[in-house]
């Protein structure tokens, strides 16, 4: 019985593992943009930033280049709980190319897209 709970205790620390130290899908789509609106492209990761392209509410095949705020499961670990909750309220911004552009969109309108080649 002790092996059992060795064996589910090791698959648990390795599945962590990869997880912890992926760097996110390679390619999002866009989601929760409403028909009428466009996700905005900016050069940086703030919505403040001048707006260099936009992106259809309804895009595929965005090409992942990097996201802010990635950090690994024992970096996460290591964070206070004040520090923890920072991390959540913060906006995630994720940079893409679509069409030839590439520049920094809203990391909460994009969703993992497995569909792509």
């Amino acid at each position: 019985m002790r092996n059992i709970y060795k064996i589910a205790l090791m698959t648990t620390i390795f599945f962590s593992l990869a997880f912890a130290t992926a760097d996110g899908p390679d390619y999002w789509k866009v989601r929760g943009v409403a028909s009428d609106d466009v996700l905005w492209i900016h050069p940086t990761p703030n919505y403040r930033s001048e707006r260099i392209g936009q992106i259809p509410y309804n895009a595929t095949c965005l090409k992942n280049i990097e996201c802010t705020g990635n950090i690994s499961f024992t970096e996460y670990q290591r964070l206070s709980p004040e520090e923890k909750r920072a991390l959540k309220k913060q906006s995630r911004w994720c940079k893409v190319k679509y069409q030839n552009r590439v520049g920094w969109v809203n990391g909460k309108y994009l969703i993992e897209d497995g569909n792509c080649p």
